[in-house]
């Protein structure tokens, strides 16, 4: 007797239930691991470890970097690094990045690597993570250290207000040395130089957020001190000169307003010093080179 049409519909979806059941738990277990690096060295700073949460897709083969600038310099010319990634060699699964005679390959096609010692060598068609070492470096933090990390990724965005507010009074003061005295630029110089006092502890406060999640490789590690401390010391310099601004002008005092100008000229210094070193942690040391 032949069963009617509906049992037959029946019976064929629960058939294909029991086989989505049965493979679901080996895709549910490739989805949660995440891939190991098969790379262990960064390909643009050899020297240094990869942080396995930074990585790039290139030609369908993932490839990891020890921090954002490496990934940033990868993305833009991948070519001279392809040497220093072994997955990249022609025979990447055997474990070894060697041609027949013991040589890596030098036609071009990314041979030249010792070992490649990761656990698999195989590419994978997912795209980098996005990761900086300034906010972010594999560490996941929860609670207020959580909210310690977030504001931290604020601070390239705020530190620009104090920094154009300070220049913009210093050149409101310049403007009254050189034409004298101008009610407009002397407001201005006080207005801005208040403001941006206010938003240099806001700036510095939240750059001490971010460098305590950063973990920068090698010389940069310095450079992050610089900068730590160069911006600090701007801060501190830059409230010092809204503090003797007010004064100079209610106490009209001329010695409180040669130290206000001296202050803030040297707030002017300061940033700029600051800025340089926080471009090279962006875009390396040599980042002015001509």
């Amino acid at each position: 007797m032949r069963a009617p049409p509906r049992t037959q519909t029946l019976a064929v979806a629960l058939a294909l239930a029991l086989v989505l059941l049965a493979a679901s738990p080996d895709a549910s277990a490739q989805e949660s691991s995440d891939p190991k690096p098969t790379n262990l060295m960064c390909p643009v700073m050899p020297d240094e470890p990869v942080d396995p949460e930074i990585s790039v897709d290139h030609e369908g083969t993932r490839v990891w970097l020890c921090c954002g600038r490496c990934r940033k310099k990868f993305l833009e010319d991948p070519t001279p690094f392809l040497a220093n990634v072994p997955q990249l060699a022609p025979d990447a699964g055997s474990g070894h990045a060697h041609d027949d005679d013991g040589h890596g390959d030098h036609d071009g096609n990314g041979g030249g690597s010792a070992h490649a010692h990761g656990d698999d060598a195989h590419g994978n068609d997912h795209g980098g993570t996005g990761h900086d070492h300034a906010t972010d470096h594999g560490d996941h933090p929860h609670g207020p250290a959580r909210l310690v990390r977030f504001l931290g990724k604020l601070h390239p965005i705020a530190i620009h207000f104090p920094i154009a507010l300070v220049l913009v009074a210093a050149l409101a003061e310049l403007l009254v040395l050189v034409r004298g005295p101008r009610p407009l630029a002397e407001a201005t110089a006080r207005v801005n130089i208040a403001a941006g006092a206010a938003g240099a502890v806001v700036a510095a406060g939240l750059g001490w957020a971010a460098g305590a999640f950063a973990r920068y490789p090698g010389e940069l590690a310095s450079v992050l001190g610089w900068h730590r401390w160069l911006g600090t010391g701007s801060a501190i310099v830059i409230v010092a000169a809204a503090v003797l601004s007010e004064l100079a002008r209610r106490r009209e005092d001329p010695k409180l307003l040669l130290g206000y100008r001296a202050a803030l000229l040297v707030a002017a210094l300061l940033l700029g010093a600051t800025g340089f070193y926080g471009g090279s942690l962006v875009f390396g040391p040599d980042h002015l080179s001509f």
